[in-house]
């Protein structure tokens, strides 16, 4: 475990700044210098952030790759066309070798890029269709590419006619990118494919996506396939009715909606007991409110947050391109209130805490939780007694609620009982199954299972190896 003196425990509400749990210390961002010499990261462009988290990579042949096309770029004229073609090189490596913060940073580059490529005609066409087919390749292309794609209108609008066989591709969060808006209402001219791949889906937070994104796309009045969205919300449950619930209220500022005909008469009556309770209170009130109601505006922070950045310009922010923050995009204010909450309540309240923020339907509030875990423990140390919570963790029907949770327990002082070891890595292992088969990639949850193991050897004596076919 490291040194928790060194380690921050709290940060200002609304205060972007996740270095909390980073360690951060005065040698970060050297090795930017590594790679490009003296280049003010500013000329680096959309890129900076990539560069930032390759120079971190602990794989030479990220770092090596990285070093080398930007050195390219840096000492020649570049342009659009020559930047795309950059990307087009560096995604195989960086899908195949990047962790999930770089290949989300690179993602978000390539989208950048592509919005200002234009109406590049057969070129462009020809860079675009080899990018589709390295994401037919690789899942982790697929889903970088997706980000990419549905970066904004321009990006949508150009990308159009080559995802429509966006359905067939196996990685789940594939689709929840496209299930977003404002590209949902560009990318598809129909809803109806995109409604069968959701509803052949067994992940809720799928479902959800599209359906928040419908019903705000439906209020501005740029929707108009009523038929479609209404077999969508026909599969809704009487446990969504608190996600409808806070979602309609979240819409009804901006734009008034009746779904009600849509909607089964059993979730409609347990909605209605739920939207009396959603309301809104002052950030800086959080940390002494009911947990019910944190998680409340927890959830329409998130909400809030996203609509912000689906209605931004796809533009890199440049002045916080070299904090690694950036890189978790709007869930790194999530990730902040998260903190401070989790660091300044109560040891005897924050069992309830926890438990309440992972009933949320946001996956982005889970994984905060997640990343955030040790924060409030003693010397950040678990015992038997924050077993219901770790547990909970681990059960989470999200990969990076997850994958995020086994990072965090590889950097604890875990001091448990031996049915718990036995129980932990029992969880951890269903868990890295449970993903393979929502059609995860395997190696998104081992890297961190490995961290976990050779953090805790005790963990490893309930762990069995086998050679897959």
């Amino acid at each position: 475990m490291r040194d928790g003196l060194n380690r921050p425990t709290f940060v200002q509400l609304g205060n972007h700044n996740t270095q909390h749990n980073h360690y951060y210390d005065s040698s970060v961002g050297q090795p930017i210098k590594a790679i490009t010499g003296n280049t003010d990261s500013g000329e680096l462009g959309q890129f900076a952030l990539v560069v930032h988290l390759a120079s971190e990579s602990k794989n030479a042949g990220v770092l090596n790759a990285v070093s080398e096309e930007i050195n390219r770029r840096v000492f020649r004229p570049s342009s659009p066309i020559e930047d795309l073609l950059m990307c087009l090189r560096l995604a195989p490596t960086v899908a195949k070798h990047g962790n999930w913060q770089l290949r989300r940073a690179f993602s978000h580059a390539l989208g950048y890029t592509l919005s200002t490529v234009g109406d590049g005609g057969e070129i462009i066409d020809r860079i675009y269709s080899d990018l589709v087919e390295h994401a037919r390749a690789s899942a982790n292309f697929s889903v970088m590419l997706a980000i990419a794609s549905t970066a904004n209108h321009s990006t949508a609008q150009l990308t159009r006619n080559s995802m429509k066989g966006v359905y067939t591709y196996t990685h789940p969060q594939v689709l929840w990118q496209h299930s977003r808006r404002p590209a949902l209402s560009m990318t598809h001219t129909g809803l109806r494919p995109l409604v069968d791949a959701a509803l052949d889906r067994e992940d809720p937070w799928i479902k959800r996506r599209l359906v928040s994104s419908c019903l705000l796309e439906l209020s501005q009045g740029n929707l108009t396939d009523t038929d479609n969205i209404k077999r969508l919300l026909q599969a809704l449950r009487d446990e969504d009715a608190r996600f409808m619930s806070l979602v309609l209220a979240w819409i009804d500022p901006i734009g008034h909606l009746d779904v009600s005909e849509f909607l089964q008469a059993s979730l409609i009556s347990t909605m209605k007991n739920d939207y009396a309770r959603v309301s809104r209170i002052d950030p800086s009130s959080l940390p002494t409110a009911d947990p019910d109601l944190v998680r409340t505006n927890l959830e329409l922070l998130n909400l809030d947050l996203d609509l912000k950045k689906q209605t931004a310009s796809s533009q890199v922010d440049l002045d916080h391109a070299s904090t690694n923050g950036s890189a978790k995009g709007r869930y790194s204010t999530i990730e902040d209130i998260t903190a401070y909450l989790l660091g300044s309540t109560q040891y005897e309240t924050r069992e309830g805490l926890v438990l309440d923020l992972l009933e949320s339907f946001d996956e982005g509030i889970r994984w905060a939780v997640a990343s955030q875990f040790d924060l409030g423990l003693p010397q950040g140390r678990i015992g038997d007694s924050e077993c219901p919570q770790v547990f909970a963790l681990l059960t989470d029907s999200h990969p990076w609620v997850i994958r995020e949770s086994l990072t965090t327990l590889a950097r604890c002082d875990m001091k448990l009982s031996e049915p718990n070891l036995r129980e932990l890595a029992k969880r951890a292992v269903t868990a890295v199954n449970r993903t393979e088969a929502q059609g995860w990639p395997r190696a998104e949850l081992m890297p961190a299972m490995a961290s976990l193991l050779v953090a805790e050897p005790a963990v490893a004596e309930y762990v069995d190896l086998t050679v897959r076919d």
